[in-house]
């Protein structure tokens, strides 16, 4: 069982999801340097998941397994189904099963496996990666005070404070100028939602000075109430070429919207209680999505872990 979670342990490092027929799949959602502010740059974050769900064997453990131990595809596959029962009789007996770098497989009061993964998991190739702070050199203070060249921090605060001021009392000369100009401005200024927000009264205002066209196109539905898909909109079963699972609601949509960037416009995602799917398409047979799933792998190398959903 320990072989197992070692070999699961490396090939995470190059595929984003692995799965242990008759187990489930581990999944690794990884977020890439982020801007933090100014002045900020945060380094590459990994969320690992377990998902009992997954059950398509992908081959990708056995292949590992058969390379190896120079063993057949047969006797990999035994010694995974042999290592899964193992867990299984270990969590019957109340026992908390760890894998080491992965996390603790335990159970609840009903029985169901819980998995608490390891937080501080990271692939390799980021490993002793820090968030960094840069601060510009005209605002590095110097600890001595002996250094007359030092810039006092309270100084720094009046220029801003005084640029603040001036940039308001613009923006107030210029309002009240538009304010006195004809009605149809009038309007246009007080449609801008930067300025004035969402405020009802004044939304009513512009609305009376636009173009019918104009009309149509606000009562349009948005392109976000089309990127979720719920189980309850389908009554027959659906095959999803599923290429992410995610907790995180913020990292899913980062990947749904990466996706319609790339063409794939029929793209969505399926909201689960505790899991977000993203898909590029779905279809109504398993022979139209094994053969899109076919091409796609071919024509899309980072999305080389996509599987089929069946919901």
């Amino acid at each position: 069982m320990n072989e197992i979670a070692l070999h699961i342990d490396f090939l995470l490092h190059t595929h984003d999801c692995i799965i242990v027929p008759g187990l489930g799949g581990f999944v690794v959602n990884e977020t890439g340097v982020e801007k933090n502010g100014l002045w900020g740059l945060d380094a590459p974050a990994f969320e690992l998941i377990f998902n009992s769900k997954l059950t398509y064997n992908d081959g990708l453990l056995a292949e590992s397994l058969m390379k190896t131990n120079n063993i057949s595809f047969t006797r990999a596959t035994k010694l995974i189904e042999s290592a899964s029962q193992e867990l299984r009789n270990r969590l019957i007996k109340s026992e908390e099963v760890e894998w080491d770098n992965l996390g603790i497989f335990k159970t609840n009061k009903e029985n169901n496996i819980i998995f608490l993964p390891n937080k501080a998991y990271v692939r390799p190739q980021f490993f002793g990666l820090s968030n960094a702070r840069f601060k510009p050199a005209a605002l590095a203070l110097t600890s001595s005070s002996s250094n007359e060249n030092a810039i006092p921090v309270k100084s720094i605060m009046r220029y801003v404070s005084t640029a603040i001021a001036v940039a308001v009392l613009f923006f107030l000369v210029v309002v009240s100028y538009n304010n006195t100009s004809p009605v149809s401005q009038h309007a246009e200024i007080v449609s801008k939602p930067l300025i004035f927000g969402n405020n009802p009264s004044r939304m009513h205002t512009a609305k009376a000075s636009q173009p019918a066209a104009f009309a149509s196109t606000n009562n349009s539905p948005s392109a976000e109430a089309n990127n979720t898909v719920t189980p309850a909109q389908s009554s027959t079963k659906k095959y999803y070429i599923v290429v992410g699972v995610y907790e995180v609601r913020d990292v899913a949509e980062k990947s749904l919207s990466r996706l319609k960037k790339q063409g794939f416009v029929n793209a969505s995602m399926i909201e689960r209680p505790t899991r977000l799917d993203v898909y590029s398409d779905s279809f109504s047979s398993r022979e139209e999505a094994q053969t899109y799933l076919l091409k796609f792998h071919a024509d899309n190398a980072s999305y080389r872990d996509a599987w089929i959903l069946k919901r």
